[in-house]
């Protein structure tokens, strides 16, 4: 098998792939974003507590049970709020590994790319655009979903419980559906041509 055709047959599992990627990054942000409902309702539960805690203190020699029960309320929702921030974290694993999947294949087209010339498209690849030009596209679309992954990275290192601006940030930077941009149907509509390559 020469440089060409195992160039070809990199672009092919590549571009047979991404559908699937798509598919699973959609999914992925779905799942997150219902659990960043839940958290932004317990963030804002948290806020309140914190805030009235020097209430219960000030209550406490009139009732001392209240400064108890506010510390338990206030306990069970930072444990809530974990527990749905390690399911978000969860699902931003799966974004990583999608984009480590990606990066993987690209590097596979990458090797076999160095070692082969432009090639036409009217050499035998007849109606197929160049191999060089659906290489770029592979660089697109890895490109594209490693600025996402950075994007909602960076958003979740931000996150502070009792700043509800930063978790909704990080929310709108996970609600990029990557399906709908229009660079990614871009691709999807250019190497169409994968699917039904005859190998």
């Amino acid at each position: 098998m020469d440089f060409c055709e195992n160039f070809t047959n990199n672009l092919y599992n590549f571009f047979t792939c991404l559908p699937e990627f798509v598919d699973r990054w959609d999914s992925t942000v779905e799942k997150a974003l219902t659990e960043f409902k839940l958290v932004l309702s317990l963030a804002e539960s948290y806020i309140d507590i914190k805030e009235n805690k020097k209430l219960f203190v000030d209550l406490e020699s009139k009732n001392p049970d209240l400064v108890q029960v506010q510390q338990k309320t206030l306990t069970k929702v930072l444990v809530n709020l974990e527990e749905a921030m390690a399911r978000i974290r969860q699902n931003q694993n799966h974004l990583s590994s999608i984009v480590e999947d990606l990066v993987s294949k690209l590097d596979a087209i990458e090797k076999m790319g160095s070692k082969v010339p432009e090639i036409d498209s009217a050499s035998k690849f007849y109606n197929i655009p160049r191999l060089n030009s659906l290489r770029r596209y592979a660089e697109r679309a890895t490109k594209f979903y490693q600025i996402l992954y950075l994007q909602i990275d960076t958003a979740m290192s931000n996150i502070d419980y009792m700043d509800t601006f930063s978790i909704k940030d990080a929310q709108d930077t996970w609600d990029q559906k990557a399906g709908a941009h229009p660079r990614i149907q871009d691709i999807l509509f250019l190497t169409t041509f994968a699917y039904t390559h005859n190998r």
